[in-house]
């Protein structure tokens, strides 16, 4: 077989979405667990191997954490895209603002997912990976023997707190020459990034990539045939990283990632079979073995064009192609020409006012018939999670990035009606010392962008109005329960 031409140096890799380096799932670097004990700081794998011994061992402190695992794989693999666009150098260096990585990783910006970064990056520099005639050399066409962190080098820079300079504070990390010259060679398989950007759990992603890459052939990467597979759930459970081996625990731990999987359309099946020792799970695979169909790619092409209009780099193409219908592209297209037709000032910021008008659609959006994501027999039906509910996600939001999602809404009419931004600052100001509930005034905003076209300008703007006596009223303690725009606005 003709060795893959190699890269250039800092040639950029073209990209129909996110890739992987090769060893990553073959290998299972990261445990699938989102949370372990600090004390699970090591874990072994043994392989069949042609006539030599062959495993891999991952080692790391206490003090870090233990072993990489959940949320890590995802800053990992924003680290990796991120040294792919800028032309995989040769010094293996990715040069990021700390705000980018969390949004790339499809984190928020609070000080909670800082310092899981920090943590993250900190266990990826101090995690020690050894491999026993088990790491594929994509130059040298063989398994090798090496030892290597995941991360060479690693330098935070900032300037005074992170929470206070999250913008200034930039990330100075290095991937080592295992990591570099697998990149390189192409070494790598593309991961379908409209399933990741569905995908709810870290662990859900975690899983995926494991399940895809064992249809890949470990050598030149080329799509198997594998269909089904069966593995024994001991056997499973030690390739997930797991802390437990308790067959009831494992089953507990799996059922709600088989379930994500199979509501997405990636599995058609997950099914346990057996008890003790002879417990195993059977896979059915639901999808192509290529994600990228002719239909498919013609979508990309077509969404990729609109997106590239309004300046969106790389990441974000593939983020909202990911997320958003082709339709719901198009029609947030045509929306915008449509409120830059009628503006009284230029648009400036195209690509974040764009974003808005994206972001709202998906308010609007339909959710599909209950009876389309029934769970597969041959697992149970998982229990709702809270993070499945769009409200109570919304609640566990800090208050003050409640109140900004809310104002957020008003972009769109902003422009259309051209509404006095006073009404919006005194709105943040009322709602900020307002007994009542953010995701109350969300309510009553989407009631207002439902209606706004048969509201007209002036009505709506007496809406905001008395949206603004409403919170006012609640900071002074005085708010009704239920808000009731309309009647006061008929009061007028």
């Amino acid at each position: 077989m003709p060795r893959p031409k190699r890269a250039q140096p800092d040639a950029p890799l073209p990209l129909p979405g996110p890739l992987e380096e090769g060893n990553f799932s073959r290998l299972g670097m990261f445990s699938v667990q989102e949370r372990i004990p600090s004390t699970f700081t090591s874990w072994t794998r043994v392989f069949e191997g042609d006539n030599a011994s062959v495993s891999f061992t991952c080692t790391s402190p206490a003090e870090l954490g233990g072993v990489p695992h959940g949320i890590d794989a995802e800053f990992m693999q924003t680290l990796i895209n991120l040294y792919i666009e800028g032309g995989a150098p040769a010094n293996g260096e990715v040069n990021v603002g700390m705000r980018e990585a969390l949004e790339r990783s499809g984190c928020d910006t609070s000080g909670h997912y800082c310092a899981l970064l920090r943590e993250s990056l900190q266990r990826m520099r101090g995690a020690l990976y050894t491999a026993n005639n088990a790491w594929v050399d994509s130059g040298r066409r063989r398994k090798v023997s090496t030892t290597f962190n995941l991360l060479s080098d690693l330098t935070i820079l900032e300037r005074g707190s992170s929470d206070e300079n999250l913008n200034t504070t930039r990330i100075v990390a290095r991937f080592p020459p295992e990591i570099i010259a697998n990149i390189r060679e192409r070494y790598t398989r593309h991961l379908d990034f409209r399933l990741l950007a569905n995908l709810k759990r870290s662990s859900s992603r975690i899983l995926y990539r494991l399940l895809e890459g064992r249809r890949y052939n470990a050598d030149d990467l080329e799509p198997t045939r594998l269909e089904r597979f069966t593995v024994g759930l001991q056997a499973w459970a030690e390739e997930l990283k797991l802390v437990t081996r308790e067959a009831s625990k494992i089953r507990s731990l799996l059922e709600p990632l088989h379930g994500e999987l199979i509501e997405n359309g990636f599995l058609t099946s997950a099914t346990f079979e057996g008890r003790g020792a002879r417990a195993a799970v059977t896979y059915v695979y639901a999808l192509p073995k290529s994600a990228f169909d002719s239909v498919e790619l013609e979508r990309l092409r077509r969404a990729e064009a609109v997106l590239k209009s309004y300046g969106f780099n790389r990441y974000w193409i593939e983020r909202h192609a990911g997320a958003h219908s082709l339709e719901a592209i198009l029609e947030a297209d045509a929306a915008f020409r449509e409120v830059a037709a009628h503006a009284a000032n230029p648009i400036r910021n195209r690509t974040g006012y764009f974003t808005k008008i994206l972001q709202q659609a998906a308010v609007f959006e339909s959710p599909p018939p209950s009876a389309a994501a029934a769970p597969a027999r041959s697992i149970p039906a998982a229990k709702p999670q809270p993070d499945d509910d769009p409200n109570a996600l919304f609640e566990a939001l800090p208050r003050k990035q409640q109140i900004e999602e809310v104002l957020n809404a008003l972009a769109y009419p902003l422009v259309v009606f051209e509404i006095p931004a006073v009404h919006v600052a005194r709105l943040r100001l009322a709602l900020l010392g307002s007994q009542t509930t953010p995701l109350a005034f969300k309510r009553q905003m989407l009631e207002l962008m439902r209606r706004m076209d048969a509201l007209g300008a002036r009505a709506f703007v007496a809406e905001i109005v008395a949206l603004n006596d409403l919170a006012a009223d609640a900071a002074e303690g005085i708010a009704p329960t239920t808000i009731e725009v309309s009647a006061r606005v008929r009061k007028r």
